[in-house]
């Protein structure tokens, strides 16, 4: 196991896409294939060593290393593939989102899709938009809802169902926590 903390980390050294995919990594990574071994074992060697000999500059050379280490898993992960533009990400999260959030609620459902982890999910999306990716669901779901209630008579309780709600007493609770409103005094207020 290899535990750090950020601050070990030579940030000027470390490029800076690299630094903000680290929740990426996944927790356990197996090194299948012995030069695989070999470049984390030389690279663990190195830092040991500098740490027991404590020469000059040992705390640079640490740090060193460790953004050498951290680079080569993530080249061991396959996390270095190809990375789509952010856009592009956005776009394929917002489209996932249409086709599923009458369904889908939940952030796993959307990070598995994307090939990410849940936090990795939330993590990117709030970082290009300030919000996480719950709120996005939660904001799709909410916009649906305020359409259904503002411009049908569908009951309270189907526009519920239909946007994914088992219990419509869950379904009002969302709503008011969003709007302010019940889903009831939102309709009397929009007509």
């Amino acid at each position: 196991m290899i535990e750090f903390y950020v601050e070990s980390l030579s940030l000027d050294a470390m490029d800076r896409e690299l630094f903000q995919s680290l929740h990426e990594l996944p927790e356990h990574l197996k090194l299948l294939s012995a030069p695989q071994q070999k470049e984390f074992y030389f690279h663990c060697e190195k830092m040991c060593g500098e740490f027991a000999s404590r020469d000059r500059g040992y705390g640079s050379a640490l740090k060193s290393h460790l953004n050498i280490l951290i680079l080569s898993l993530f080249r061991l992960s396959g996390r270095t593939a190809v990375k789509k533009s952010e856009g592009a990400f956005l776009g394929d999260f917002e489209r996932l989102i249409e086709l599923n959030f009458s369904r889908q609620h939940n952030v796993e459902f959307y990070a598995r899709a994307l090939g990410l982890s849940p936090k990795a999910l939330t993590m990117r999306v709030h970082r290009l938009l300030g919000k996480s990716a719950r709120e996005m669901i939660h904001d799709r779901c909410l916009l649906e809802a305020q359409r259904y209630l503002g411009y049908t008579t569908m009951p309270i309780a189907e526009v519920g169902l239909r946007l994914g709600f088992q219990d419509p007493n869950y379904f009002s609770r969302f709503f008011k926590a969003k709007t302010g409103f019940s889903p009831g005094a939102f309709r009397d207020r929009n007509n």
